[in-house]
């Protein structure tokens, strides 16, 4: 067993807060200083160490600053300059506040934290391992499900919360924001930790790691996201034709017990949209096609090659005959990740994350986990999420930098068993004269 250190312990607390960072219970000071806080902090002293530790064996930013992520970085960078820039076109609600500052730091530098986040776990992970790693994914759902409880009990207004009833909306909700997410933001997280948790099972099973299963099967339950729940069926399928019988029987007896939980309000969320009497695929949607989808088509064909940078949703006057809705109605992002990307940085942008994400396919392979997540996040992407560094998916830039870590780890080895099977037949030679 390794003797615990200082970054072992901040390595840990990194990943569990890092998702909770805008928890209700999360402090956002420390002494009255704007952006010192416990996330932030323990952000600083991992990248410290990271950028220090310069060990030759270890260091090296290729791997993961590849250049196919370092292109789609760089352009959602200039979109985000070009909005900041621009500001005065963009017309948000009357209910949302957006500032030069707001956008440079919260679409600019908080993104590029979950980035590098990434590169310190692809560190961290060849000089110490992925036990410590792993353990703090394990903890992570259970600490989110204690907190919703708590939420759920004793910080939130029984007037806002109900989930026993088929209305949940109000419980969901008033849960998933004091958590420090929208609901379906949430789902994508949790779904793409669950790809991550079953795609690296081990024999034999740790309770942790069960105990980290079933508490994150509750999550994505009571987020009541219908493309999480299709995404996680999805991930259970690719992911049960390698586990044993007894993994798959496990699984499965526990993803029923927690939907019996809650069957009334899941029945409500699937059947959304789908016994109206309409029975269209906007209301299908619930409004997506005819109050998001449709008007920000209209954008689109302003800039289709280049965009017009992040939040061109709020630009211009995207009304169309068939929602009659203008951009006031419309939310910060078009809840399509692909169509967040048309909008904002046109056709350049869209083949720049084409070749980014075909890059993440192929390191995928090095890594399981990381493999089930990423096609958790390609799925929970035509309903909602982004592609763009975000809360939402920040543990896929940590999947992605333990896929990168193992990626070098398997070219080191070849490299070396390649050098030994050279060298073999030249001592056999002198040695025979």
């Amino acid at each position: 067993m390794q003797k615990i250190k200082f970054i072992d312990i901040t390595i840990f607390l990194l990943i569990i807060l890092l998702p909770l960072s805008h928890m209700i219970l999360m402090p956002q000071q420390i002494a009255g200083i704007t952006g010192l806080n416990p996330v932030n902090l323990v952000w600083l002293i991992a990248f410290s160490w990271a950028y220090i530790n310069k060990t030759p064996t270890i260091f090296g930013m290729s791997n993961f600053f590849n250049s196919k992520m370092v292109c789609f970085i760089f352009i959602y960078t200039l979109a985000t300059l070009w909005t900041v820039i621009d500001i005065e076109s963009l017309k948000p609600p009357p209910s949302q506040t957006l500032t030069a500052s707001n956008i440079l730091f919260g679409d600019f530098f908080k993104p590029l934290q979950f980035v590098i986040t990434g590169w310190i776990i692809y560190k961290y992970s060849l000089y110490r391992g992925i036990n410590n790693i792993n353990l703090s994914l394990e903890i992570l759902p259970i600490l989110i499900l204690v907190c919703a409880a708590y939420f759920y009990f004793f910080n939130v207004t029984p007037t806002e919360v109900n989930l026993t009833d088929p209305d949940y909306k109000a419980g969901r909700d008033a849960i998933s924001s004091s958590i420090g997410f929208h609901a379906n933001g949430l789902g994508g997280l949790s779904v793409s930790l669950f790809g991550y948790l079953i795609g690296t099972i081990e024999k034999p099973l740790k309770i942790t790691r069960l105990f980290a299963i079933c508490a994150v099967i509750l999550i994505i339950v009571i987020s009541f996201s219908r493309m999480s729940y299709l995404a996680t069926l999805i991930i259970f399928f690719l992911v049960s034709r390698r586990l044993s019988l007894k993994h798959n029987l496990s699984a499965l007896a526990v993803g029923l017990f927690v939907i019996m939980l809650f069957l009334p309000q899941i029945i409500t969320r699937i059947n959304y949209g789908v016994s109206d009497k309409k029975q269209d695929v906007n209301e299908l949607s619930a409004g997506r096609v005819d109050g998001i989808w449709a008007p920000s088509w209209e954008n689109i064909k302003t800039h289709p090659i280049t965009g017009q940078g992040i939040y061109t949703i709020w630009k211009g006057k995207p009304n169309n005959s068939s929602s009659k809705k203008s951009n006031l109605s419309l939310p910060s992002h078009p809840h399509n990740a692909y169509l967040q990307v048309m909008l904002d940085m046109g056709l350049i942008g869209m083949t720049l994350l084409f070749i980014f994400l075909v890059h993440f396919w192929k390191t995928s392979k090095y890594h399981s986990g990381f493999r089930f997540a990423l096609i958790s996040w390609l799925l929970m992407g035509l309903t909602g999420n982004s592609f763009y560094p975000s809360l939402f998916n920040c543990l896929i830039w940590i999947f992605y930098g333990l896929a990168c870590a193992q990626m070098k780890l398997t070219q080191t080895n070849s490299k070396t068993e390649s050098s030994v099977k050279i060298q073999k037949p030249k001592f056999a030679q002198s040695t025979a004269q």
